[in-house]
C-alpha cells in the first residue's frame, strides 16, 4: 500500500510541476512582467 501512495504522490507532484510550467509559458506569452519575473527565476534555477 505504501508504495502505491508514494507513487501517486509522485505523479501528483509531476502534474503540479507541469501545470506550473504551462502557466509560466502562457504568462510569458501574455507578457505580464510582474508575473513573469518568478517564472524567469524558476527557469534560471532549473
Amino acid at each position: 500500500m505504501a508504495a502505491d501512495n508514494s507513487h501517486r504522490r509522485a505523479e501528483e507532484s509531476v502534474s503540479r510541476n507541469l501545470l506550473l510550467l504551462t502557466m509560466c509559458g502562457l504568462v510569458t506569452a501574455a507578457s505580464f512582467d510582474g508575473i513573469i519575473q518568478p517564472c524567469q527565476e524558476l527557469r534560471g534555477a532549473a
